[in-house]
């Protein structure tokens, strides 16, 4: 398999892809270690062992649920977040903010091409140094 996935990293997968798509499995395994290569995103062989528990609270939003005049909705989103919501929640779960045609969001044409009418990658990233992100 592809050298930059770990093989107890790939061992996980394999048994996960086997048990979701059957006899297709090692096509999609093969595909996604493609992917990984070709955009260089990297697997980290160590995960967390962050668990969920009764402590945490998610919001989830679509990126322009708050918009404020003359100001990209993800860098009024941080705001908001960081002044009305630090210490109330830990996790922000962003719904599509990716360039789309249509669908909300989910009609997604680039996943690597944040919608400039929300923002920029670095909006993404400064909501991610304050809480745990999640996003579609």
């Amino acid at each position: 398999m592809a050298k930059w996935l770990p093989g107890e990293v790939m061992h996980r997968f394999k048994t996960r892809f086997t048990r979701l798509y059957g006899e297709t499995a090692p096509r999609c395994l093969e595909r996604l270690a493609m992917l990984v290569g070709r955009y260089g995103v990297g697997i980290d062989p160590q995960p967390t062992p962050y668990r969920w528990d009764q402590r945490d609270a998610v919001l989830i939003t679509y990126g322009d649920m708050v918009q404020a005049p003359s100001e990209k909705p993800l860098l009024t989103l941080h705001r908001f977040l960081t002044h009305h919501l630090q210490g109330v929640i830990n996790t922000v779960h962003i719904l599509p903010f990716f360039q789309d045609s249509s669908d909300d969001g989910f009609s997604v044409i680039d996943y690597r091409t944040v919608n400039p009418a929300l923002g920029t990658w670095q909006d993404i990233q400064a909501i991610g140094a304050d809480f745990r992100l999640m996003v579609d």
